[in-house]
């Protein structure tokens, strides 16, 4: 009889306990998700004011700074937009506490890869990871991390050959010092080996 008395009561204290727990857990980024658009490298199709399959690492998600993702449709390479972050303050610890954006691409283990885009700068610095990444772990990968001013739109392209047991290419912008900084035309392309 007892049991059956404490039974309630041990419901209420766990899902009590689950609400805790979830009120908790900080959100890493703001994504909206849309199939038919693919990498959306050219930052064409947006919801809820969000590039379509790119986690966006926000204001709200990075705890702190001060900075607006805007879509600039009077300085593009492709489409009708581009995308640009204007930062007014931000961490400089990169990945999901500053201003960017990431995206994992379903790619073929041991294939050949080659990735562009290009990107324009105005006082901020910024950083570029592109490497491979499976459920437990990452790859070594491409690294670019610049502080200088780019007036014109500049090309930049890497060739990356997939590790084995890995399937998926990680592209992730990191801005870590105020400014504005603008990327489109972000393509993902497999290469004969």
């Amino acid at each position: 009889m007892k049991t059956n008395a404490l039974a309630p009561l041990l419901i209420l204290l766990l899902f009590s306990l689950t609400l805790i727990l979830s009120s908790c857990v900080t959100q890493l980024s703001e994504w909206e998700n849309d199939q038919s658009a693919g990498i959306n490298g050219g930052f064409e199709i947006v919801k809820s004011d969000l590039p379509v399959n790119w986690l966006v690492y926000t204001p709200k998600t990075c705890g702190e700074g001060d900075w607006d993702l805007r879509y600039d449709t009077s300085d593009v390479i492709e489409g009708k937009q581009s995308l640009c972050f204007d930062v007014r303050l931000c961490s400089d610890k990169g990945g999901r506490f500053s201003p960017g954006i990431a995206q994992e691409i379903k790619v073929k283990e041991g294939g050949r890869y080659k990735i562009s885009f290009r990107i324009k700068n105005a006082g901020s610095d910024f950083k570029i990871k592109i490497n491979a990444v499976n459920p437990l772990s990452e790859a070594k990968g491409i690294v670019m991390e610049s502080k200088e001013s780019i007036d014109k739109w500049r090309l930049y392209e890497y060739d990356y050959k997939m590790p084995k047991d890995m399937k998926r290419l990680c592209f992730e912008l990191s801005i870590l010092k105020p400014g504005k900084f603008w990327i489109d035309e972000l393509r993902v392309g497999e290469k004969d080996n």
